[in-house]
């Protein structure tokens, strides 16, 4: 089981937008909007770490109200 938190910056009035887009990705278990430098935390929960990174590579990032992401991969 890989787990991971994925901090997602995106344009500004879209965070509930994406933040529901991003709630149907399979993998996808939690997403929370917040303030800060960042406007969403995605919480990943998939198989393997080459699952992470297509979610984050070709789900996430691909949206277009998206500016930035960074994955923090859970260590235990």
């Amino acid at each position: 089981m890989a787990l991971a938190f994925v901090l997602v910056s995106v344009d500004v009035g879209k965070e509930a937008y994406v933040a529901d887009v991003l709630r149907q990705i399979d993998g996808v278990k939690e997403v929370s909007v917040v303030y800060g430098i960042y406007d969403l935390v995605v919480r990943l929960e998939v198989e393997s770490m080459h699952e992470v990174r297509e979610i984050v590579v070709q789900q996430i990032r691909q949206n277009p109200y998206v500016r930035s992401t960074v994955t923090m991969l859970v260590a235990e």
